[in-house]
């Protein structure tokens, strides 16, 4: 993955603008971070979306679960200068989304890649029942990912940790995933290298009037 736009969105405690540095991975000495799709309690990652309105639908998510203030959000670019050995998962879609699919033409036999020099390994079908546990449904027409009658959220979400912790075994930088809350891919990445990506600009405020709409129509083509 080599010089790819990628986005982070905060909502600031107050009205100043924050600066680069504070849209970073949660410093795990300074502050608590809580366990998330991918990391363990105390584990930080660094999460990304690839649009503006994905990052932003996904800090939404994040204060709405937390109970947080809804101040003024904000969104900083970040450019992914070179990333190599990345777990591309995007293809793959969670077991609700498949199952209201069944009618359709049968998919292509799902594919794990491993961007830069990794090489293509074709998922066989135990690997890949257990990736598609651990991958987000968007398959109820909500825009929210729900879990199938085959796993629930927190299986889902041990499935992730454990995926994670493979990942980081041997020697990924990450893990490319299809996201529940938007139509855009996201990226968790295990180590932040500020050599390897960088924060392009300063952050832009955000309409949040916008968000909602567009999520709205995404929502409704769902």
């Amino acid at each position: 993955m080599h010089h790819s736009d990628w986005y982070r969105a905060r909502f600031a405690p107050s009205e100043s603008a924050p600066a680069p540095h504070e849209f970073g991975p949660p410093d795990p000495v300074q502050v608590d971070v809580p366990a998330g799709r991918f990391n363990r309690e105390g584990e930080s990652f660094f999460y990304l979306a690839k649009t503006p309105q994905g990052a932003l639908r996904e800090a939404f998510r994040s204060v709405q679960r937390n109970g947080q203030p809804r101040n003024q959000p904000w969104v900083q670019r970040f450019r992914v200068i070179n990333l190599d050995r990345v777990v591309d998962l995007s293809q793959l879609v969670g077991y609700a989304h498949d199952q209201q699919s069944q009618t359709a033409a049968a998919p292509a036999p799902p594919r794990v890649n491993q961007h830069a020099g990794g090489g293509q390994l074709v998922a066989g079908p135990l690997l890949v029942g257990f990736l598609r546990l651990c991958l987000p449904s968007r398959g109820n027409g909500k825009g929210r990912g729900s879990p199938s009658a085959a796993c629930s959220a927190a299986d889902a979400y041990s499935c992730c940790r454990l995926l994670a912790a493979w990942a980081q075994r041997e020697n990924k930088s990450g893990i490319l995933f299809r996201a529940a809350a938007h139509e855009a891919a996201n990226l968790v990445v295990f180590r932040y290298d500020p050599d390897r990506m960088r924060a392009i600009a300063q952050p832009q405020p955000a309409d949040l009037t916008r968000l909602h709409r567009s999520q709205r129509r995404w929502q409704a083509a769902a």
